[in-house]
């Protein structure tokens, strides 16, 4: 539901809970393509689209609620429409598969796990390009 206050369009939360999931899954997804996508700090996408550097992280951190012509500024720099900063891509199956793994394990199981994943990257070289010419 959009509401109108003082001649700005601000998001207007109906259901608080969903809400605030919708809106992590928002900053997170904002945060994840300025660095992935475009590869830039928060300060080069501020001055980019005409925000402060602290307006950008407040956003992406959720400290600041955002107005509709603010999120499109954000959409539009990032290529992506309004809609698909609320959509979160969809996981690899790997990455589903360890997800499922480790919620099944205890955490001391999930240490161990982890451990040999990090001790694995680092005997590998730790990349999905490892060994490819660049």
């Amino acid at each position: 539901m959009w509401e109108y206050r003082q001649g700005v369009k601000i998001i207007h939360a109906i259901d608080t809970h969903q809400s605030a999931r919708k809106m992590l899954g928002v900053m997170m997804r904002i945060k994840d393509l300025r660095r992935e996508k475009m590869g830039v700090s928060q300060a080069v996408m501020g001055d980019e689209i005409g925000m402060t550097q602290a307006t950008i992280s407040r956003i992406e951190n959720g400290e600041q609620n955002t107005t509709v012509e603010k999120l499109e500024r954000v959409a539009k720099y990032l290529g992506v429409s309004v809609p698909e900063l609320f959509v979160q891509p969809e996981k690899p199956e790997t990455l589903r598969r360890l997800e499922e793994l480790l919620n099944r394990c205890s955490a001391e199981q999930q240490d161990a796990f982890l451990t040999i994943l990090e001790a694995s990257a680092s005997v590998s070289g730790g990349g999905p390009d490892n060994g490819q010419a660049r």
